[in-house]
């Protein structure tokens, strides 16, 4: 179980990513507003119609390994 400053960490994380990725492809988000956080952070990025979904968390059974083996 992570603590509330480890969820705030991994979520701060999760909305740079989102925010790098969505300028690497050519759009000007605004200012980044999270949707849902939970397996995944789900970020809107106004005033673009963008919606990033960010995978922070592996599904019960599955590891790091084991998700690049797929």
């Amino acid at each position: 179980m992570l603590t509330a400053a480890e969820l705030a960490a991994r979520t701060d994380r999760a909305v740079d990513t989102a925010v790098s990725v969505t300028r690497d492809h050519g759009y000007r988000p605004g200012t980044p507003r999270v949707l849902h956080g939970l397996f995944s952070v789900v970020v809107a990025l106004e005033p673009e119609p963008v919606v990033v979904r960010v995978r922070t968390g592996l599904p019960p059974g599955l590891d790091p390994a084991g998700q690049a083996e797929q």
